[in-house]
C-alpha cells in the first residue's frame, strides 16, 4: 500500500467513524426529546411565576439555571420543569453516561459559590431542577 493510499484509507476511516458517531448522537438526542414530546414549553417568566415567584426567587436566577441545565441536558429550556430529574428526564440516553450535563451543572454551581465568596457544601441531594433551584437561592442568601 503506497503513502497516499494509506492516508487515504485513514481519512475515509476518520470520516465514516465520525459520521455514525453524529448519527448516534443525533438519534440519543432524539431520544431525549421524546421524554419532553407532550410539553407546553414556558418561558422562563411563566415558569417563575407559577412555581418561584411566591418564594421569593428571583426571575434572573431562575432564568440563569434553566438556562444553563438546558445547555448541560441538551434540552429546550422551555420544556424543563421543576419535578424533572437530574437521573431519569434530564439525564444522558443508556449508552451515553459519559456525556452526563449534571458535571457541568455542578461546575457552574461551585463557580457561582465561589464569586460570592460562599462554600458549596454538599450537593449530592440536589435530584430534581427545583432542588437545585433552592440549592442555589440558598447560596445567594446573606450569610448568617
Amino acid at each position: 500500500m503506497t503513502g497516499t493510499a494509506a492516508l487515504l484509507a485513514f481519512v475515509l476511516l476518520l470520516v465514516s467513524g465520525g459520521g455514525a458517531l453524529w448519527i448516534t448522537q443525533r438519534r440519543a438526542a432524539q431520544a431525549r426529546a421524546l421524554r419532553f414530546s407532550g410539553r407546553r414549553p414556558l418561558t422562563a417568566e411563566e415558569l417563575w411565576r407559577e412555581f418561584y415567584e411566591q418564594r421569593g426567587v428571583p426571575l434572573e436566577m431562575v432564568e440563569e439555571i434553566l438556562q444553563v441545565i438546558a445547555e448541560a441536558a441538551g434540552v429546550p429550556a422551555g420544556l424543563i420543569r421543576p419535578a424533572d430529574r437530574f437521573d431519569s428526564e434530564l439525564a444522558p440516553e443508556k449508552g451515553w453516561e459519559f456525556d452526563d450535563g449534571l458535571a457541568e451543572i455542578i461546575w457552574w454551581v461551585k463557580d457561582r459559590a465561589k464569586r460570592s465568596g460562599r462554600r458549596v457544601g454538599d450537593i449530592s441531594n440536589v435530584r430534581t431542577v427545583d432542588d437545585l433551584v433552592n440549592f442555589v437561592f440558598a447560596l445567594s442568601a446573606p450569610p448568617t
